[in-house]
């Protein structure tokens, strides 16, 4: 075939029937992997590295090595009905059927653990972080449960729980880091949004908002600093609402990074007026937008009626049909058909490099809290195309200091305000200068 490499796998365990033996390259040096059926589900793992496909009729699951071009190994015996999770180095498959979870080690392909599911619910649904060690998530009808990735065992945790999906449906979704969930009930409303951070063995639980339209979610982003919702809205981890009027109308999209989340618009013209989506990648820190593309035609729906157009082109159950792996400088899209997945070059420093107007961004996220009696320490990360970026504090408290674009403030020991904002300028040798600002809640000395 013109223009096109043999696929590399490095098992044996490849099944000819499943993927055609070659990635053609486009005009645009994307990869194209074409399969010869569609996949029922899909997960990511590695933190965006490997993507997971599982293919009913041939009863497996192939792990697809998305940096390097190659298949690493099946997962055999995946039913119909079967879940899939993954996590920084494991995929787990859930056999609900069989009350059974099997493990398998991303980086030798190996299966590492079997185990019988104990408990009387049986899981409807899984979640796990891709670039965290767990826990998996099982989602079952009256009640969900954590488990622990190291052992398979149930996780016993203190605080409220996340619930089953009881009747009329729940929408769950877990940041990248594995330690966030963003929930909603589905089905009826008005009902409100719930943020539940895993801090350790503890949840604790953030109720905010509300809706009645019937698309409804709270993503985490992939550190759970923000939870993004349909049309572009932001709140924070604690459910205040983020104002970035920017992103209005856009699905928002986050990243195996925590520093990064992707707007996308999918009702957007090229110069020949052909359909075609925008793609932005926004800071986490600031919700800044840093640069923008347009094409990713696979992505733009045949019609557009409403959100839940929208929906059905972008999202795949709890998997997002766009994956921006900034560690990996790749950028990968998964067409509605399930028949394709295509893989593109995205280096986000050599794209910035190449606007005509430079950039200066902070893309380091402050702590989330600092216990009172002790010194707040946060290294403040700018980036500059004309070099010499320099944080100061333009507001906050009056003892707090930027030495070195390192920000430092000792909590007093009485400081009665439950938290602390911080405004801090940034310039560069240009004399351009961005405003970083941020909240870091107060919390007690354990």
């Amino acid at each position: 075939m013109e223009g096109c490499i043999e696929l590399k796998r490095n098992t044996s365990l490849f099944s000819l029937g499943v993927l055609f033996l070659a990635v053609s390259w486009s005009a645009a040096e994307s990869t194209s992997l074409d399969l010869s059926e569609p996949y029922s589900q899909c997960t990511f793992a590695g933190k965006g590295r490997y993507l997971a496909l599982h293919f009913e009729s041939q009863s497996n699951v192939t792990v697809y090595d998305l940096v390097h071009g190659e298949i690493c190994f099946e997962v055999p015996q995946v039913a119909k009905g079967d879940l899939l999770a993954g996590s920084a180095d494991k995929i787990v498959v859930i056999s609900p059927s069989k009350r059974m979870l099997r493990r398998w080690d991303l980086s030798s392909g190996e299966r590492d653990a079997t185990k019988l599911l104990s408990g009387a619910d049986v899981p409807l649904e899984s979640l796990m972080g891709c670039s965290g060690s767990g826990p998996l998530l099982l989602i079952g009808p009256n009640r969900s449960t954590f488990i622990d990735l190291a052992t398979l065992e149930p996780l016993e945790v203190m605080g409220p729980g996340i619930g089953g999906r009881g009747r009329y449906g729940l929408c769950v979704m877990v940041s990248a880091a594995g330690q966030t969930f963003g929930a909603i009930p589905t089905g009826y409303g008005p009902v409100g949004y719930e943020a539940m951070h895993l801090v350790g063995s503890t949840v604790e639980r953030v109720r905010f908002g509300g809706t009645s339209n019937a698309i409804r979610w709270a993503q985490p982003t992939g550190g759970g600093h923000l939870l993004l919702q349909p049309g572009g809205a932001v709140v924070d981890r604690y459910g205040h609402a983020v104002p970035a009027k920017w992103l209005e109308g856009a699905a928002l999209i986050p990243t195996p990074d925590e520093r990064f989340f992707v707007a996308v618009r999918v009702d957007q013209r090229d110069h020949e007026n052909r359909a075609v989506a925008r793609l932005e990648v926004c800071t986490t820190a600031d919700c800044r937008v840093l640069l923008g593309e347009v094409g990713f035609e696979e992505l733009v729906p045949k019609q557009i009626n409403s959100w839940h157009d929208i929906v059905a082109a972008l999202r795949m159950g709890h998997e997002w049909r766009v994956v921006y792996a900034a560690e990996w400088n790749r950028l990968v899209t998964l067409p509605s058909d399930n028949r394709r997945v295509l893989i593109r070059p995205f280096s986000l420093r050599k794209k910035l490099r190449e606007l005509p107007d430079g950039f200066l961004y902070v893309d380091s996220l402050p702590p989330l809290s600092t216990p009172r009696g002790e010194m707040l320490d946060y290294r403040i990360v700018p980036h500059s195309s004309h070099g010499g970026a320099r944080a100061t504090l333009a507001d906050g408290p009056g003892v707090a200091r930027i030495r070195k674009n390192r920000l430092q403030w000792r909590v007093p020991d009485d400081f009665a305000e439950p938290s602390v904002r911080f405004l801090v300028s940034v310039t560069d040798s240009s004399e351009r200068e961005i405003f970083h600002s941020f909240e870091v809640q107060v919390i007690d000395s354990q």
